[in-house]
């Protein structure tokens, strides 16, 4: 009898989360809402689910819609904040232009779009058919305006330097940051002048920023320069790392082969 009690409940839940799915315009539905969360996103996506919970996933709708020749699969992936989808985004796209629908979005042809907008990451990906440049931005545009929240990057990429920032180079790391347990919630981003390199904010309270100094003074080496504060250490085969205490959070440069030019850097992000 409880088994029969637990299929009732999850099939009555699916109409009322499937009336989320946005409304297309000039787009027929192809295949029924197919609603996924943290439990069972595995089903869908295998070893890939690991890598979005880790991103605060919450949700995906997935269905399928056609016109004409093309059907694709739509992908919503509802990862509970901007920041989130952005970092999802960023990690996934390929090395080209983003355009500024939503967020940002990537029409890669023939098969593939991206999108994020708000606290909403979207993949679509052709069933049948081909994407072509117009197609798909057409698709991200109708995508971007029925979903709902607000357009535009995330607040927080306002912090990073202006000044020799690669564009589209902007990135968010949830966890471990060039591969480094410690170094969580990293807005970061490439710089490029005498030397390629990155900058990245670790976005904590003062409180959590001055703890995570104190932790990391044990394993790191302490510079003191002129006033300033600051934790170097080596990663293998990727260079330098260093921090130092910003506006009550922590800044870094990392991908620096002198410790010199790290340390220069650094004193110079004021």
């Amino acid at each position: 009898m409880m088994k029969h009690i637990t299929v009732y409940l999850l099939f009555a839940c699916i109409p009322v989360m499937a009336a989320d799915f946005p409304e297309l315009k000039g787009w027929e539905p192809a295949g029924q809402v197919t609603v996924y969360d943290a439990d069972n996103l595995w089903e869908y996506i295998n070893g890939a689910a690991e890598q979005f919970i880790a991103y605060g996933f919450e949700r995906l709708l997935s269905k399928d819609i056609s016109r004409e020749q093309l059907v694709v699969t739509v992908d919503i992936y509802d990862m509970g904040s901007v920041l989130n989808a952005f970092g999802m985004f960023s990690l996934e796209k390929p090395d080209t232009p983003v355009l500024e629908i939503g967020g940002g979005g990537v029409v890669s042809p023939p098969y593939q779009c991206l999108l994020y907008k708000d606290r909403f990451y979207v993949k679509i990906n052709t069933y049948e058919g081909e994407f072509t440049e117009s197609s798909g931005r057409e698709l991200l545009e109708a995508l971007a305006e029925s979903l709902p929240g607000r357009s535009g990057i995330p607040d927080e990429i306002g912090l990073l330097p202006e000044k020799d920032r690669a564009a589209g180079s902007e990135g968010y790391a949830r966890e471990s940051f060039l591969g480094l347990s410690r170094l969580n919630n990293c807005l970061y981003a490439r710089y490029e002048n005498k030397n390629t390199y990155q900058i990245f904010i670790m976005l904590l309270s003062e409180q959590e920023a001055e703890s995570l100094w104190k932790d990391l003074e044990s394993g790191w080496e302490n510079r003191s320069v002129r006033g300033d504060r600051i934790l170097v250490r080596s990663i293998p085969y990727r260079g330098m790392v260093g921090i130092k205490p910003w506006r009550g959070k922590l800044i870094g440069v990392a991908d620096i082969q002198s410790e010199k030019e790290l340390i220069k850097l650094l004193r110079s992000l004021e």
